[in-house]
């Protein structure tokens, strides 16, 4: 499977096609065909795949789509909802994900 370094929890669950946590990952969560993808606190890498159509962010994004302090969130392929708040502290990603990269960088810095 995937080789992880530090992560706390990785749990997937029907229809997830891939989910890489690299570097202390606390939590990541999938459900039901990337139904759901949960990151908190550093997450070095979070890879999902299966297409995803929309992505939503709230408060500050560095790039695309990320919240205060998230040094990267790319998402390729029609994300149905991506949702992140909190300086990257959650990741919320709805029906089929193609890809999902958050890199850490968490700080309560604005």
């Amino acid at each position: 499977m995937t080789s992880t370094q530090h992560c706390h929890k990785i749990v997937a669950t029907q229809h997830c096609h891939k989910i890489v946590a690299t570097q202390y990952c606390h939590k990541i969560v999938a459900t039901q065909r990337c139904h759901k993808i949960v990151a908190t606190q550093r997450c070095h890498k979070i890879v999902a795949t299966q297409r995803c159509h929309k992505i939503v962010a709230t408060q500050r994004c560095h790039k695309i789509v990320a919240t205060q302090r998230c040094h990267k969130i790319v998402a390729t392929q029609r994300c149905h909802k991506i949702v992140a708040t909190q300086r990257c502290h959650k990741i919320v990603a709805t029906q089929r994900c193609h890809k999902i990269v958050a890199f850490y960088k968490l700080s309560d810095e604005k």
